[in-house]
């Protein structure tokens, strides 16, 4: 949330400022603002894609471990939303 916070407030700051060199015809402030704005849509697209990945690495090594973790459980019929055991597991790798 905070990462797609900061990506807008950057994105309005840089617009804002373009509307405004554009009003004031300041042409070459324009053409810097317009490369500045794509640097920052690419360098936020980067940001982005990198913690997705991040995130999708943790999911599937928290799946690997809580599979891993249900292999060992005796009772095959047990359920991940009532197990104490689980439960107490979960939080310490969080």
């Amino acid at each position: 949330y905070s990462l797609l916070k900061e990506t807008l407030n950057s994105a309005e700051d840089l617009h804002g400022r373009l509307i405004a060199s554009l009003r004031n015809n300041e042409i070459e402030v324009a053409k810097a603002l317009i490369i500045a704005t794509n640097m920052n849509k690419q360098i936020e697209q980067e940001a982005f894609n990198d913690a997705l990945m991040l995130f999708k690495e943790n999911f599937l090594l928290r799946s690997e471990m809580d599979r891993s973790i249900a292999s060992e459980i005796p009772n095959s019929n047990w359920n991940f939303k009532s197990s104490n055991f689980f439960s107490k597991l979960f939080f310490i790798f969080i």
